[in-house]
């Protein structure tokens, strides 16, 4: 699903491809005027063959693709491309797990930090031609802003950062990506005003209720192909997830969203890499954090039709809380 996209113009010879969270919202920052695409897993790779195309037309146009990566066959795409159209007119900055195989490749960077910070390294040491003049255009306030997302990204919650991080975190849920990313890049950074600081009491609230509730439930274990042994959770942050994973009998937690067709998973044990879980169905991330695309809501939707319409009859059997 591609959440925001804004035409290429004069002044944006940039098609900026990137993710749809609080660490994408750092790197459209640091890239400065582009054609935006804020996208998931499900539309990366056509919101990057888009972009593509676009970058055919125009030889001056370049393509940054941030804290996200398309598929294997994409990245084919994209080197042959570089070699028919120019070798410099794309770069990719990612950090997750999964695509750290792509760092073969010169016009890709990877490393452990979040996508911003490593974005920022990138344009300071002008390893990216197409923003190699960018650096000094860039505030003191977008670099705390991506220092307070670097440290929640990555779960240094040791920083004095990470509070910052989390509250930048809980906006962008909040307002959505679209216009999180228009408040910063008119403002640049902004002090909470009485109405952000009651949204942000309220939103710390409802998740220290949310975490009480998912603490104190009863899950019923289930074990996975590899008998890893994982528990399903509402909706849910990722605090609330790791919360629940203090229970020794989980290897993993999977959070389902239908409102997103999404699934979310999270370990905190180093023998699961749920990133390569999520890889294996389309998706991407870390070893301990990682999600995929799933028609949640669609399935749901059928669900109910045919339980309504007498074709199906739904039996549920419920672990006693």
């Amino acid at each position: 699903m591609e959440l925001a996209s804004q035409p290429t113009n004069k002044k944006t010879m940039l098609q900026h491809v990137t993710h749809c969270d609080a660490d994408a919202l750092g790197c459209a920052l640091l890239a400065g005027p582009a054609a935006i695409r804020f996208c998931d897993y499900q539309s990366v790779d056509e919101v990057v063959m888009q972009a593509l195309e676009v970058a055919k037309e125009n030889s001056a146009v370049n393509i940054l693709i941030s804290d996200i990566a398309p598929s294997d066959p994409i990245i084919a795409k994209i080197d042959e491309f570089l070699r028919a159209y120019g070798s410099n007119r794309v770069a990719l900055v990612d950090h997750h797990r999964t695509s750290a195989h792509l760092s073969k490749f010169p016009w890709v960077i990877h490393g452990a930090d979040s996508g911003s910070w490593l974005l920022l390294e990138a344009i300071r040491e002008k390893k990216i031609p197409f923003l190699s003049d960018s650096y000094d255009k860039i505030s003191d306030l977008i670099i705390s802003l991506v220092g307070a997302v670097d440290a929640y990204d990555t779960w240094k919650d040791k920083s004095p950062n990470y509070p910052r991080g989390s509250n930048i975190s809980k906006l962008q849920k909040f307002f959505g990506i679209e216009k999180t990313f228009s408040v910063f890049q008119d403002c640049g950074f902004f002090d909470l005003s009485e109405t952000g600081k009651l949204i942000l009491e309220v939103l710390d609230e409802k998740e220290k209720s949310n975490i009480a509730k998912a603490t104190a439930k009863k899950y019923l274990v289930h074990r996975d192909k590899s008998e890893k042994a994982f528990a399903i959770l509402e909706p849910c942050s990722p605090v609330v997830a790791h919360e629940v994973l203090r229970n020794p009998e989980f290897d993993y937690v999977v959070v389902p969203n239908v409102s997103f067709n999404t699934v979310s998973l999270y370990a905190s044990k180093g023998d699961v890499n749920v990133g390569e879980i999520a890889k294996a169905h389309g998706g991407g991330g870390h070893i301990g954090a990682a999600g995929f695309p799933y028609g949640l809501r669609e399935l749901t939707e059928n669900l109910v039709a045919a339980k309504l319409s007498g074709q199906l009859e739904v039996h549920a059997k419920r672990k006693a809380e």
